[in-house]
């Protein structure tokens, strides 16, 4: 999926699953945080 989206970026939360965002809330946050700084 990740390729057929331009701009998108592949972000593994381990371990976590379909919901990485309630499983992994700090790393999913910190992910976001990282990939809008390099969107400006």
């Amino acid at each position: 999926m990740q390729a057929a989206i331009s701009g998108s970026e592949y972000v593994e939360l381990d371990p976590a699953s379909h919901l990485s965002n309630l499983e992994q809330p700090q790393a999913f946050t910190a992910a976001v945080r990282e990939f809008l700084a390099r969107r400006g």
